[in-house]
């Protein structure tokens, strides 16, 4: 697992220990299934944008997506996954009903505009806000499970995708087979299967970098 996926991981769990009240209810719009050419690829790398998050009960600000966290893990080590919020000022305050994403008319927009209510739309369509990146073996052939976790203002959303590895359309080039609408849940509400794993994840990340950080020092 990479450094930036275990401090991705480590504050996520950080966040659903000492998460205060949930500030803004939102969905997130996220790829069930991505789909990525390695036909003939020279590169083994892809990178475009990942999900859309939806205002629902109340306004989202600024600073609620800058101080958002996203983090996800692969079940293959040999693939590294990363993803990140970028240009948070674009487009926010997002009030409920407005959408935050960047639209591709190539890339997702068939997976995820069928899970937009009536009324919602994206408010800064050409800006991109949650993106990805995925390395992977030149010519790698598999299905890889992904599970992912965003956090947001005391609430967080977790999901499972499959990115799926193969000679597809065009190579090198990754697109969203189908998506998935998922609503945000309250961190006091975790179930205690995903807030033990987060727990046990985050904590050992915490302490291999206390640890990390000691052998430096001495």
């Amino acid at each position: 697992m990479s450094k930036n996926i275990m401090k991705g991981v480590a504050a996520g769990a950080l966040l659903l220990l000492c998460a205060g009240p949930a500030l803004a209810g939102f969905d997130a719009i996220v790829p069930q299934e991505v789909r990525i050419d390695t036909g003939n690829s020279y590169s083994g790398y892809s990178s475009s944008t990942w999900g859309w998050i939806v205002a629902t009960d109340q306004t989202i600000t600024q600073t609620d997506l800058q101080n958002a966290v996203v983090s996800a893990t692969t079940s293959d080590p040999l693939v590294l996954f990363s993803n990140s919020l970028q240009n948070a000022h674009y487009g926010t305050p997002l009030a409920p009903g407005e959408v935050a994403g960047k639209y591709s008319a190539a890339e997702n927009a068939a997976a995820f505009t069928p899970y937009l209510s009536e009324g919602e739309s994206l408010k800064a369509p050409d800006w991109p806000l949650w993106n990805f990146g995925i390395s992977y073996s030149v010519g790698y052939t598999a299905d890889v499970p992904l599970n992912g976790l965003l956090t947001m203002d005391g609430e967080y959303v977790s999901y499972s995708t499959l990115l799926r590895f193969g000679p597809w359309e065009q190579a090198g080039v990754s697109y969203m087979a189908s998506g998935q609408r998922l609503t945000s849940q309250d961190m006091e509400d975790v179930p205690e299967p995903i807030s033990l794993v987060f727990f046990g994840t985050g904590l050992a990340a915490v302490c291999g970098f206390a640890l990390r950080g000691k052998r430096r020092s001495v």
